[in-house]
């Protein structure tokens, strides 16, 4: 595993962002992006060693779609958030939900058993009701960005487009008209939030201009 090509890179970044800490701008910030590349690595390294077969794998997929249920039904109560730190963020939330669904809906497919694919699509139902629930601007341009990888990974294209534009119109029918009135102030120019993205974007722009290769 620790010589695997993709294992090798990852560390090739790790040790690198660890070298640059004392030479950045902002130390402290360099330092934390340390932190969270050596802990990724680390859980690369985990999952890489010990789901070495398709049981186990289905075992941490089915974990991995039931703790993202719990954050779904979370947010459904408790009006967009999840129940910890990370997840207590609407975006944060939201942006988890969207990456576990498409696992959600392409397994009803493979799943055999009647119990699992009703199962499936009641987690699948539940995300997508928690992205909804965040209210995250920025969710819905992942939920639609989830939706078109799940038609492109189905193995029926056709027949995943088809049901992607079907959940479309639902998610229409279904979603307040509050909900679809704050997702149109992502077009708004004079919007607070999209003028401060914006800005950031143009702040970054600037950094990478003046900094191409090593950064700040």
């Amino acid at each position: 595993v620790l010589l695997d090509p993709v294992s090798v890179t990852m560390a090739s970044i790790v040790v690198f962002a660890a070298a640059w800490v004392p030479f950045a701008t902002n130390s402290y910030w360099a330092f934390v992006a340390f932190k969270f590349l050596i802990v990724s690595w680390i859980t690369m390294l985990a999952i890489a060693t010990f789901v070495d077969r398709p049981a186990r794998l289905r075992a941490l997929l089915v974990l991995r779609l039931a703790i993202f249920s719990v954050q779904a039904l979370s947010a459904l109560r408790s009006g967009g958030h999840g129940n910890n730190t990370v997840f207590g963020d609407e975006n944060d939330l939201a942006l988890g939900l969207n990456v576990a669904l498409p696992f959600a809906v392409l397994g009803i497919g493979s799943a055999r058993a009647l119990a699992a694919r009703a199962a499936l699509l009641a987690a699948s139902a539940l995300l997508v009701a928690g992205v909804v629930a965040s209210s995250s601007r920025g969710g819905l341009v992942g939920l639609a960005a989830a939706a078109g990888a799940i038609a492109l990974m189905s193995r029926r294209r056709i027949a995943g487009l088809l049901g992607m534009l079907v959940a479309v119109a639902a998610l229409g029918s279904l979603a307040p008209d509050a909900y679809w009135a704050d997702m149109r102030t992502m077009f708004d120019p004079a919007d607070a939030t999209r003028q401060e993205g914006i800005g950031q974007w143009q702040d970054a722009r600037k950094v990478w201009r003046d900094n191409p290769w090593l950064g700040v």
